[in-house]
């Protein structure tokens, strides 16, 4: 089964959170936070509140964003988390795909410490919050959802460099139907050119 490590979790209110990040500064930035806003939401007050969250730093990880997409997308009910990704400089393409985790937060971490601040509240919440920077780099592409693992699979061969005839051959489907489900992914996520493909694959394995 697949997991995601995280570096530290900690309890605040009703709410477990877990940080993923290999920075100790960006934990230590998180745990401060945290600190901050737990006063600020009473404990028992929000009924969303009594989950688990996860926050996630994109800057320093050591697992692929591919492997924790896959392994986000096919938690059970019992083990979801409410998503948080933190980031400074992910391109389009990337967020994109990091968009089809349902209901996940993003949240930049170039922005003020005031606007961090009331992002954090909102997610302790219970609120789906996206940093008006980040917002602003979604590509146009077919509304966020989860991805089978057929086409998780066919990636996962690609970042391998195994030919199509040969992952066809796996997985016991013709040529054109992986071409049909690549061209459907690549529609998805607005990655058009192959040269955009070719630099998301590099990104995300």
């Amino acid at each position: 089964m697949r997991v995601i490590s995280t570096s530290e979790v900690i309890d605040i209110n009703d709410a477990c959170v877990g940080i993923v990040s290999n920075d100790p500064l960006f934990t230590e930035g998180v745990k401060g936070l945290l600190k901050l806003c737990r006063s600020d939401i009473a404990p028992g007050t929000c009924p969303v509140m009594q989950s688990k969250i996860l926050f996630l730093d994109l800057d320093s990880l050591d697992q692929s964003i591919f492997e924790i997409v896959r392994t986000l997308t096919h938690l059970s009910y019992e083990q979801t988390y409410r998503v948080v990704f933190w980031t400074t400089n992910q391109h389009d393409y990337t967020l994109n795909f990091l968009r089809t985790i349902e209901n996940a937060s993003f949240i930049s971490k170039n922005a003020q410490l005031e606007p961090i601040k009331k992002a954090m509240q909102a997610v302790l919440r219970g609120e789906i919050f996206i940093s008006p920077a980040i917002d602003g780099m979604f590509r146009e592409s077919n509304k966020p959802g989860n991805i089978s693992e057929e086409t998780f699979t066919i990636l996962d061969n690609m970042m391998s460099g195994v030919r199509v005839k040969r992952i066809a051959a796996n997985l016991q489907v013709a040529d054109k139907s992986i071409y049909s489900k690549m061209r459907q992914f690549r529609g998805r996520l607005a990655l058009m050119r192959k040269s955009d493909f070719l630099s998301f694959i590099h990104e995300i394995s």
